[in-house]
């Protein structure tokens, strides 16, 4: 339950923010402007915008309006608004948790980029579609496609490009946990933004790098780390990357089990994310408050806040988040059909039924569920996770039949996802990585030689220009010398003009 806490908790770091206008704000600038157009491609680029704004607060309302611009560009024939739309509508999906309707739209955005030859959004799309298949846990395919866009980044001297790669990259090793790598990528990204002063990409390469610390336990680090973004993000005055940094820190103080620290901030960023009407940042923030309630044994206020998280998840519809909820509580049921802890709690409450029975059957309801929730979106790692926790709750029941299948379905899943022809894959990729990076320095040096003999080669052309032109100036002078000579014996003795000489 805990590991679906950090994993959604480090999820957050991925929102990207917009430093003039957000939220609802943008929205209602690009409703005021949308009734004035005139079916043009200005109304597609309206209703293009106001699909990938909706993502991030209704993708239900992004998706409608993402149609309309699909519908409308295709009646005026603009070939580049379609591929817009289309990538809006992949933004609405990825929100939803609904993988293979984003590839979908993301695919065909790339394909019309790439028949219009627009090299810089095909790049995006390989970003997007990169980002689809790390979701769904098919790293070696998210890095396959994020190698492309680097590829095509570093041919368009498009560094913000090149930066944002190296990072999503950096995810991918990551989420494997091969820190050593992923730190080198998100290095390498942030000297990049370093480099363009672009404080919110070095804010995001920070965080990143504190998760790694944070992953391997280094919590004073990663505290050091996420203290500076937070500085960032406050100078900048961005609200959003504010809150979601301030999570972070109670992810950190809740590792240390410091639980009033760890609510101190949630309630924070919980503050914040309602004050910016971000409802996803909202429904986490319940979620991770849910879990700490639990790990204190409140678990009257545990169960409160997940219901409110699962009724907001569901209200905006992202199915992954609702999955984790239904999980949690779940989990938390589970716990509470325990005899231990029913013997521990039952003068302590009368919020919550203490039969072992009705909560574990509740436990077995809520985890099928947020298995039936998986299935839908295809995110085959939790998925075989709640598989896990079923087959726990069935044994714990005395259901062994249904224990065996859940426990069969976790190890398929579980193979199907880190199978060794992945590891396969992703050892092939990196190889190739490497043979393309030594090939890009074996270039690099052909050029230094190739300059260096230029250079050499032209220091000897002049050498020889110089030569060439002094002798031409002596002989001229030898021969001026030899008539001034020969007019000096015409006019004068020959004893007289050697004495002159």
């Amino acid at each position: 339950m805990f590991r679906a806490l950090l994993i959604v908790c480090i999820l957050l770091i991925s929102v990207q923010t917009n430093a003039q206008l957000s939220g609802q704000a943008k929205i209602d600038s690009l409703l005021y402007e949308l009734p004035k157009a005139k079916g043009d491609t200005n109304e597609v680029r309206l209703l293009k915008g106001l699909s990938f704004t909706y993502s991030k607060i209704n993708p239900e309302k992004g998706i409608k309006y993402g149609n309309m611009g699909v519908q409308l560009a295709n009646q005026i024939n603009w070939d580049n608004g379609l591929a817009m739309c289309f990538n809006s509508l992949g933004a609405n999906y990825y929100a939803q948790s609904k993988y293979p309707q984003a590839l979908d739209q993301y695919k065909k955005g790339l394909k019309i980029n790439k028949e219009l030859g627009v090299k810089n959004e095909v790049a995006g799309n390989l970003v997007n579609i990169g980002l689809i298949y790390k979701s769904q846990s098919d790293f070696p395919q998210a890095l396959e496609y994020y190698s492309d866009a680097l590829s095509m980044y570093e041919e368009l001297g498009r560094k913000s490009g090149v930066a944002i790669t190296l990072g999503n990259i950096g995810n991918i090793y990551k989420f494997q946990s091969n820190y050593p790598l992923a730190l080198e990528y998100y290095q390498k990204s942030l000297k990049i933004y370093e480099e363009l002063d672009e404080m919110s990409g070095i804010a995001r390469n920070l965080g990143s790098i504190g998760h790694i610390y944070k992953s391997q336990s280094k919590y004073a680090k990663a505290l050091e780390y996420y203290n500076e973004v937070l500085q960032i993000y406050e100078k900048l005055g961005t609200k959003i990357g504010v809150a979601i940094t301030l999570g972070n820190i109670g992810n950190i103080y809740a590792l240390k089990l410091d639980y009033p620290k760890t609510l101190e901030y949630y309630q924070k960023s919980l503050k914040l994310y309602e004050e910016l009407g971000r409802k996803r940042g909202i429904a986490i923030t319940l979620g991770n408050m849910g879990y700490i309630y639990s790990s204190q044994s409140n678990y009257p206020k545990a169960i409160e806040y997940y219901n409110k998280a699962l009724k907001l998840n569901k209200e905006i519809g992202s199915k992954s988040g609702a999955a984790y909820n239904l999980k949690n509580l779940g989990g938390l049921h589970y716990t509470l059909s325990q005899d231990t802890v029913i013997s521990k709690i039952k003068n302590e409450t009368n919020l919550i039924s203490l039969l072992k029975d009705v909560n574990l059957n509740k436990s077995i309801d809520y985890f099928l569920e947020s298995i039936k929730l998986r299935q839908e979106i295809g995110e085959l790692n939790e998925l075989s996770k709640s598989y896990e926790d079923l087959a726990k709750a069935y044994k714990q029941k005395g259901n062994m039949f249904k224990a065996y299948e859940a426990l069969e379905e976790h190890h398929k899943l579980k193979d199907s996802v880190f199978n060794q022809e992945n590891a396969d894959k992703i050892a092939a990729l990196e190889k190739a990585r490497e043979d393309d990076l030594k090939q890009k320095e074996i270039e690099k040096q052909k050029l230094k030689i190739a300059e260096q003999e230029k250079r050499e080669q032209l220091i000897l052309y002049f050498s020889i220009g110089f030569f060439i032109v002094m002798s031409i100036v002596m002989f001229i002078i030898y021969r001026l010398l030899k008539r001034s000579d020969k007019l000096l014996y015409n006019v004068l003795p020959v004893s007289i003009a050697k004495r002159l000489k």
